[in-house]
């Protein structure tokens, strides 16, 4: 699992702190599994602007958006904190 830049590594420390159980359960669902649909939970997003790209409900409210990178088996989180009002787009890679 990569963090794409500072601000998402801060947010997933944030993360962490106020919900550590959810964090672990994201972090290995995430390195075991991150193409495994989980209802209400972990799902692909939609639109051709976001290809590739999945979102992962880590506690109410709180969300960690991800893209897979297959060809050096990395997961690059792009985003990780308090649901914003749109989902980010993915980085272009």
């Amino acid at each position: 699992m990569v963090g794409r830049n500072k601000k998402v590594i801060n947010g997933w420390r944030k993360l962490c702190e106020q919900i550590h159980e959810n964090a672990v359960r994201c972090y290995d669902w995430l390195r075991t599994d991150p193409t495994r649909r989980i209802p209400g939970r972990c799902y692909p997003l939609k639109h051709k602007n976001y290809a590739g790209a999945w979102a992962y409900e880590i506690g109410s409210g709180q969300r960690v958006y991800y893209k897979l990178r297959p060809d050096t088996r990395e997961v690059l989180v792009y985003y990780a904190g308090p649901h914003p009002p749109e989902a980010p787009y993915p980085p272009a890679d």
